[in-house]
């Protein structure tokens, strides 16, 4: 089993479904998503874009096993929630993250 199939597999069991748009297409993927904290924030945003950041800010973990990554301007919508009020964000940066060579997972920096 390699690196990328573990995170796939923490990503089917313990993750939810958010869909993805981008440029007008949507699809459905499991993610894991966490209100971003003020450390992540100022390591990957200057003085300048934090102030142009929505609170609260998400971090957006994405297995390296999808095909399609998220790209900047791509929007999220919780895939889970019932209802009309579903939280939308839109990813603002994006951190892929190897080992050996091969990408295992995303972060999407979200507000």
């Amino acid at each position: 089993m390699t690196y990328q199939d573990i995170i796939t597999n923490a990503f089917e069991t313990y993750g939810q479904n958010l869909t993805i748009t981008t440029a007008g297409s949507g699809r459905t993927i499991r993610a894991l998503m966490t209100p971003m904290d003020n450390g992540t924030v100022g390591v990957f945003f200057d003085a300048n874009e934090q102030v142009g950041l929505y609170k609260p800010s998400i971090s957006l973990f994405v297995p390296g096993s999808e095909t399609s990554p998220p790209l900047v301007g791509d929007t999220f919508t919780d895939g889970d929630y019932p209802g009309p009020a579903r939280i939308i964000i839109t990813v603002q940066k994006v951190q892929a993250f190897r080992i050996a060579g091969v990408i295992v997972l995303y972060l999407a920096l979200c507000d």
